[in-house]
């Protein structure tokens, strides 16, 4: 099974050490954030304690070494929500895609 098979990369000595490589890359990843929040304190809002996700990907983009995305949300982010809601509604008007929709059984007004 996928379990089986899981655990026993785990368990062996490759997996045991790429399993610590990731524990500590994430905890390193972590401590970064939490040193960026403590020196920008003034702008992070203090009633959302957890408003840092972060996440770890052993894969880089094909040719690169490594690769970091950051997605910030703030009052910003309305500007991007507008132009798409804008770009969207263009296309609708125009019934741009909609074949491939309806062609599937939805209606037009889904």
């Amino acid at each position: 099974s996928m379990h089986s098979s899981f655990s026993s990369v785990i368990n062996s000595e490759f997996g045991k050490q790429w399993y610590q490589r990731r524990v500590r890359a994430m905890k390193e990843v972590d401590e970064q954030m939490l040193q960026v929040q403590t020196k920008n304190s003034a702008y992070f809002v203090e009633w959302i304690p957890n408003n840092v996700k972060t996440a770890v990907c052993d894969i880089p983009p094909k040719g690169l070494r490594m690769a970091a995305t950051f997605i910030g949300n703030n009052t910003s982010i309305q500007e991007l929500f507008a132009r798409i809601s804008d770009q969207f509604g263009a296309m609708f008007r125009r019934k741009a895609f909609l074949h491939w929709y309806t062609g599937e059984g939805m209606d037009e007004m889904e």
